[in-house]
This record gives structure tokens, C-alpha cells and sequence, in this order.
């Protein structure tokens, strides 16, 4: 997953430290459920 931890650090010091608080959660839900079309396809493939 992309790591979003430097963009973490740089709003935590500013007006939007608040998001933080949803934010971390929300990013991990949206890659989870919005793989490259054709992830699932090679990740088959690998794990045969």
C-alpha cells in the first residue's frame, strides 16, 4: 500500500490535525477496495 506517513507528518503540524483522526483509516479502506483492475488476476497467478 502506499505509505502515506510523510503526508501524515505534515498535516499533523497544521489547521488539518484533524483528519487525522479518520483519515489513516479512510485511505486504507478506499486501497482496499480499489485494487488495479487486474491485481486479483496476477495475485491467482503468484499464489498457484
Amino acid at each position: 500500500m502506499k505509505q502515506f506517513n510523510k503526508f501524515y507528518q505534515q498535516i499533523a503540524t497544521n489547521r488539518l490535525d484533524h483528519w487525522l483522526n479518520t483519515l489513516p483509516a479512510q485511505l486504507s479502506h478506499w486501497h482496499d477496495n480499489n485494487l488495479h483492475g487486474d491485481y486479483k488476476h496476477w495475485q491467482k497467478t503468484l499464489d498457484a
